[in-house]
């Protein structure tokens, strides 16, 4: 098997088992909890994953970036990268337990809220951005699987009715536990991080490093997990609930994007330093790979989610369908911004990144929070939408400085022609699964004739599996 394709298939099989387990238990709490004790899980998670990243504040994305470079080119070193993270790790700790008594929630929301807090000790250790840095897959799945394993087992072992909803936050902090302890025996086994220590003064240009990228990426994080706490706090718990079950089966489906990035950001950062018109190249091949691929899963899912709902989380969430179809839209615009924005980072642009998302992240906020307090739940998955759109058209004008990809004219064909489609599903008589496959087929099959993808993109992915 190629190197390339054992990576690809290492990857895969934390996304496909890891977050497949994740998703599964998701799935297992929504039905078990309700909507509205799903929604409250949904929006303390929300908040941890914000105090999370103020622990990491773009630490995760360095520490891929150095780690792929050869050492004498690193400007940090693991253990540096490793001791940075565990000290923002716990000034975020102690903070958010500063915050939490100014939350205006319920009391079963601020106990749960409390409860997740206690993972950012785990999440500090985590050492999984030295594995993707060195492109060693096959560990993080591995710990992923794992970690995904123990946290579905334990639910359905304590969690078996919304009496139980409090046991969930111990029970995810230590399934992140046993991953952290798993991947950590791993890297001292790999000696990951025997590198010495070389002073505050790395620590601080670290520091300065990881702010630029870190703003940024809080304007990205926003489409993800402001939603939930907006719709918590200004709609209801079994509203946050309903999006969350809607936003579930988007990030299924975004899997394929996840690969691209966890590919792409040490690839690149390592040929743009080694051969630039071969990175320009190959960018230009997996974009339009994105477009068409984005297109499809997102065309295939809205018009299948009158079924993918039901079947998946019981007719309790049937008023998750509309916000899932309106939500697709973001598929098909976050896999273009996933060339735009990381590529950004890993060709080391992190001022241009940060200038990129700051702008078109503040309007997303401001979008969010007007939709969750003025309208309701559609108001707010299109304010989703518009958002992503903002972040992507933004980070492409940026990105065009350094590299012009030559885009424009593809997507707005692929555009019209998925609307054209989805349009017709309309007057056809046949199940939405069945249209869902049939007609995501047909716009491949369109897509092709039109040139927007071609014989030379499809033979290049094939040798990237078989070279």
């Amino acid at each position: 098997m190629a190197d390339l394709t054992r990576k690809i298939a290492s990857f895969l099989m934390g996304d496909i088992l890891g977050r497949g387990l994740a998703f599964i238990t998701s799935v297992y709490l929504a039905r078990t909890l309700g909507a509205e004790g799903f929604g409250l899980i949904t929006i303390a998670l929300s908040f941890l994953g914000y105090v999370a990243f103020f622990g990491d504040f773009g630490l995760h994305h360095i520490g891929i970036r150095e780690t792929a470079k050869l050492k004498e080119k690193q400007d940090f070193n693991t253990t540096e990268i490793f001791i940075a993270r565990i000290i923002l790790g716990f000034l975020a700790f102690g903070i958010g337990f500063m915050i939490i008594p100014f939350l205006k929630f319920s009391d079963v929301q601020v106990q749960l809220i409390k409860g997740f807090i206690y993972a950012l000790g785990a999440y500090a250790f985590l050492l999984e951005w030295y594995f993707y840095g060195r492109q060693k897959y096959f560990s993080n799945s591995l710990a992923l699987t794992f970690r995904s394993s123990l946290y579905l087992i334990l639910v359905i072992l304590f969690v078996r009715s919304f009496n139980d909803i409090l046991y969930v936050p111990y029970i995810f902090t230590t399934s992140i536990s046993a991953a952290v302890i798993l991947l950590f025996i791993i890297a001292l086994k790999e000696n990951a991080l025997s590198e010495p220590f070389r002073g505050f003064s790395k620590l601080i240009k670290l520091f300065k490093s990881s702010a630029k990228i870190g703003s940024g990426l809080f304007f990205t994080n926003i489409i993800q997990l402001l939603p939930p706490l907006a719709i918590g706090y200004f709609l209801t718990a079994e509203d946050a609930g309903l999006y969350s079950a809607a936003f579930k089966m988007i990030i299924i489906v975004m899997m394929v994007d996840r690969l691209l990035v966890n590919l792409l950001i040490p690839n690149l950062s390592h040929q743009w330093n080694n051969d630039k018109a071969g990175a320009i190249d190959n960018l230009k091949k997996a974009n339009k790979l994105m477009l068409v691929s984005g297109a499809i899963l997102a065309l295939g899912l809205a018009m299948g989610a009158p079924d993918f709902a039901v079947w998946i989380f019981g007719e309790e969430y049937v008023d998750s369908i509309p916000i899932l179809i309106i939500l697709c839209g973001m598929v098909f615009l976050t896999f273009q911004n996933s060339i735009f924005s990381y590529g950004l980072m890993a060709i080391g642009e992190d001022k241009a990144f940060l200038k990129s998302t700051a702008l078109s992240g503040t309007i997303s906020l401001v979008l969010i929070i007007c939709a969750s307090k003025f309208t309701d739940l559609k108001g707010v998955a299109y304010a989703v939408v518009i958002s992503e759109l903002l972040i992507t058209l933004i980070s492409y004008l940026w990105f065009s400085r350094f590299v012009k990809l030559g885009t424009v004219f593809n997507s707005i064909t692929t555009i019209l022609v998925s609307m054209l489609i989805f349009w017709l599903s309309f007057s056809l008589p046949l199940a939405s699964w069945l249209e869902s496959l049939l007609l995501s087929a047909l716009l491949f099959i369109i897509l092709y004739l039109v040139r927007v993808i071609r014989n030379e993109e499809i033979l290049w992915l094939r040798n990237k599996f078989t070279a």
